[in-house]
């Protein structure tokens, strides 16, 4: 209705390291090592790492709940100290 474009995506459905970077709007590089240190669990396809797509949600529901905390975290301190915000 907005014109806004939406695909759907089985929850099961598998993602190459590739394609969900760019849905996270990041280098393929800086999403590896996302998996390297155990952020996203990843399966591997022979030399190829695969990510579940249910859990690049779980991923980016725990991103943006740590980013609302940390929000408000800083909105008190700022209260806190006076800066008019």
């Amino acid at each position: 209705a907005q014109g806004n474009a939406f695909s759907l995506v089985p929850i099961g459905y598998t993602l190459t390291a590739q394609l969900a970077a760019g849905l996270l709007y990041v280098s393929r590089p800086y999403f590896v090592k996302l998996f390297e240190n155990g952020e996203i669990p990843f399966t591997s396809v022979g030399r190829r790492r695969r990510i579940i797509y249910g859990d690049l949600v779980a991923y980016l529901a725990k991103r943006d709940a740590e980013s609302v905390e940390a929000m408000a975290i800083l909105a008190k301190q700022a209260q806190e100290l006076g800066l008019g915000y």
